[in-house]
């Protein structure tokens, strides 16, 4: 009765038919699938489960997500506001650790700049950083 041969070959569906389907779905233009998804989906399910237009333009981009939300407005320094901020972060471990700060101050003010530069004009995140540091 359920083992039955009959019902298998009534259910099955042959190869060919399968990458039919197949191609009809990969032939469908992004456009005519954004349609069917607004078409099924109320808006507010679509912006819960992050299919805005806001969304696709942070997947396009490379850079890390939560670097791109939380500087989306602020431009890329020139050397000047590097060389600021690597001495004013100079002087904020000078006061915190003072004398024990090993290497010169030119030496450890290369190395701030170094990883000023791999954050904020490379888009690095902290945590890999580490991967590409080579700071002697």
């Amino acid at each position: 009765m359920f083992g039955s041969d009959f019902y298998d070959d009534k259910m099955e569906v042959s190869d060919e038919e399968r990458e039919g389907e197949e191609e009809e779905q990969m032939a469908e233009e992004p456009e005519v699938l954004k349609q069917k998804i607004k078409a099924l989906f109320d808006p507010g399910e679509i912006e819960e489960r992050y299919a805005t237009v806001e969304d696709e333009k942070i997947i396009a981009t490379d850079i890390p997500e939560r670097l791109q939300l939380r500087f989306r407005n602020r431009e890329l320094p020139d050397n000047n506001e590097l060389v600021q901020e690597t001495n004013w972060i100079y002087d904020k471990i000078m006061t915190i650790m003072g004398h024990t700060v090993t290497g010169t101050a030119q030496n450890v003010k290369k190395n701030i700049m170094k990883v000023l530069e791999l954050l904020r004009i490379n888009n690095l995140e902290v945590r890999t950083l580490f991967d590409k540091l080579s700071i002697n």
